[in-house]
């Protein structure tokens, strides 16, 4: 099945269209261009929000639904927001759910993994080898069980996964007609890739005329640089699509600092966004692109007529998570 727009999704399992707010006040400090915030942590599925990954996981899960899958399997950090989707949307269409972590066991849950524990689903932990190698270890175990697993990568960053955000474009350019605006740029954090991909494909599959800008919080992507997995993921969309369009977007690198790891500038970026709009973003997703926006905009990168677009891709459990706890209270110690 070649069609991208016959492709198999789970109808009704995202709260969308995500909720678009204007931030008045952070734009009046800044002295800049009217700022916009897509609440795409808000996407669900249905109680259960806190991150983007439920716009990938539509296309993800309907297809494992149409190859008769009995369980979902993926990879991530001990604090990924994807595993902990991916265990809830499990939950709702009453599959299994294993998922790999990249770590030893730990002595304690905390966060996103203390709620992927208590959905029930299985946890793994990778030790020493890959996460990859763990992953296609547990998926031989279940087939030779009778199971029928469905295995995907870090991010839910497949083909299939990254046609959430292709079709991102056509829930964004209805609400630009509904707010009478025309959005001239897009900041997003580019971790696994397939949200980057999937905006990339979009932009020109629905037309829209604004600059992407993709800003890079992690170094390597499923077994590959960065870069290099955003390019072979882009290239695979459009072969396995047949998309003959011309592709662009602006990458603002900051993974050198490493994944995870947050810097006096993302404090800075985080504090404004709670002092001004009274918004929490995380450290992990939210934080580098609101940097760079903030930065775009006081260097003149982003002119004072431009309308910015900043979408939230979520992670609110990490508030739980207690070497992100030491990061807040930082910011105004008690």
């Amino acid at each position: 099945m070649n069609d991208i727009f016959k492709m198999p999704k789970v109808e009704n399992l995202c709260q969308v269209p995500t909720p678009i707010y204007e931030l008045k006040k952070l734009s009046t400090f800044l002295n800049g261009p009217r700022i916009f915030i897509k609440r795409d942590d808000m996407i669900g599925p249905p109680n259960e929000n806190s991150g983007n990954k439920t716009r990938k996981l539509q296309y993800l899960a309907g297809e494992a639904l149409a190859n008769g899958a009995d369980t979902l399997i993926t990879e991530g950090g001990l604090q990924s927001n994807h595993c902990r989707q991916t265990a809830a949307v499990a939950k709702k269409l009453g599959l299994d759910c294993h998922i790999i972590y990249g770590c030893h066991r730990p002595d304690k849950l905390d966060g996103n993994a203390l709620l992927v524990n208590i959905m029930g689903a299985t946890l793994h932990f990778a030790g020493e080898v890959s996460r990859a190698e763990k992953r296609k270890e547990v998926v031989e175990e279940l087939s030779e069980k009778g199971k029928s697993p469905y295995d995907f990568c870090a991010g839910g960053s497949t083909s299939t996964g990254a046609l959430g955000y292709v079709f991102f474009f056509e829930e964004l350019m209805k609400q630009e007609k509904e707010l009478g605006v025309e959005f001239n740029h897009l900041f997003h954090c580019s971790s696994s890739g397939g949200t980057e991909a999937g905006l990339v494909v979009g932009k020109s599959v629905f037309g829209w005329k604004g600059i992407v800008h993709s800003v890079v919080n992690d170094p390597v992507a499923n077994g590959y640089t960065h870069r290099e997995y955003a390019k072979v993921l882009l290239d695979e969309i459009k072969d396995r699509f047949n998309l003959d369009i011309k592709t662009s977007n602006e990458c603002h690198d900051y993974a050198d600092e490493g994944y995870g790891e947050t810097t006096h500038e993302d404090i800075e970026a985080i504090k404004l966004f709670l002092e001004h709009e009274g918004i929490y973003i995380d450290p992990v997703y939210g934080a580098k692109p609101a940097r760079q926006l903030i930065k775009s905009i006081k260097n003149g990168a982003i002119a004072k007529d431009d309308i910015v677009l900043h979408v939230h891709t979520g992670g609110h459990p990490t508030m739980n998570n207690e070497r992100y706890q030491e990061i807040y209270r930082s910011i105004n110690p008690w």
